[in-house]
């Protein structure tokens, strides 16, 4: 029995700055890849994906952390005042929105608390050294699994080193905690969320909008390779050249998946001038490959809380 599938891919490369939001999407059916324009919340993005995909189902991607370590939400279980219906990641959002406190920066290690995570890295040696020891100090891992697998940054960093998801992750987070308080019939509203809702197949076959994460290097990998699907380990480039960029690219159109199914791919000038243009197309694309091929979207064993 082959494995439902998807009607569209929204992919979003995401940032806490709305003017650097960039929306590819990949239509299944047509088979074909291109840029969005819009001014992108994420109720925008799966209001996009829902239209997109009509009776089928949807994923909307963000390239942004969804989710925590282990150790941090067992942590955050326990402080005093944590609500005891609140069983996973998605039904806490709606909550630290309630807490003045959860998305400001703690100003000073000693006022880091799993109730107020988020933090900058001040310039200096030894800046980053100080945050994580405070958070070891705390029984806290400062990445997830597939954090490590990606070689990311801290999903709590906002700022202070490359690479930082931190202050993406924090307006993602306050988007989708919104859309979950909203009422039924709202913008936005009447989501699933990959990997707390269940496993994604079965997700996709309730002909919903999937929401979940993407991450660069395994997008990549997944457009780039010539490897098996299970041999697809993540791929870095170095995306903020142009030339790079644009040989990336190149090496994509003439990528035998895209002969073999027929793929279209428009906006590519787009991507070759936009950092932000060419990590949603790449996600885009890598994820239309895996679906036309019937292979691995997803790893359950990456899902974090």
């Amino acid at each position: 029995m082959s494995k439902p599938r998807l009607s569209a891919i929204l992919c979003a490369d995401w940032s806490k700055s709305m003017g650097r939001r960039e929306v590819y999407a990949a239509d299944v059916e047509r088979r074909e890849v291109r840029r969005l324009e819009g001014t992108w919340t994420a109720a925008a993005v799966v209001e996009a994906a829902r239209e997109l995909a009509g009776d089928g189902s949807a994923l909307a991607a963000f390239d942004a952390p969804i989710g925590v370590p282990v150790s941090y939400w067992r942590k955050l279980r326990q402080v005093s005042g944590f609500p005891g219906g609140v069983a996973s990641f998605p039904a806490w959002l709606p909550e630290a929105l309630r807490r003045p406190r959860y998305f400001e920066n703690a100003r000073v290690p000693f006022d880091w608390g799993v109730d107020q995570p988020f933090f900058a890295i001040a310039p200096g040696a030894g800046g980053r050294r100080v945050w994580e020891d405070r958070l070891k100090r705390a029984g806290v891992a400062t990445l997830r699994g597939v954090d490590e697998l990606t070689r990311a940054k801290p999903v709590f960093v906002t700022s202070g080193i490359p690479g930082t998801a931190g202050s993406g992750a924090r307006e993602l987070w306050k988007d989708l905690g919104r859309m979950l308080a909203a009422p039924p019939g709202s913008t936005g509203a009447g989501f699933a969320m990959w990997p707390f809702d269940g496993p994604l197949d079965e997700l996709i076959a309730k002909r919903t909008v999937v929401v979940g994460e993407t991450y660069p290097r395994l997008a990549y990998a997944l457009a780039l390779s010539r490897e098996d699907a299970e041999a697809r380990a993540p791929l870095q480039i170095a995306k903020t050249r142009r030339d790079v960029r644009q040989a990336a690219l190149a090496d994509l159109r003439a990528h035998p998946w895209l002969q073999e199914h027929a793929v279209r791919l428009h906006d590519t000038d787009a991507a070759a001038d936009s950092e932000d243009c060419f990590d949603a197309l790449f996600a885009a694309a890598g994820l239309l490959r895996s679906a036309l091929e019937e292979t691995l979207l997803a790893s359950e064993d990456l899902a974090d809380p």
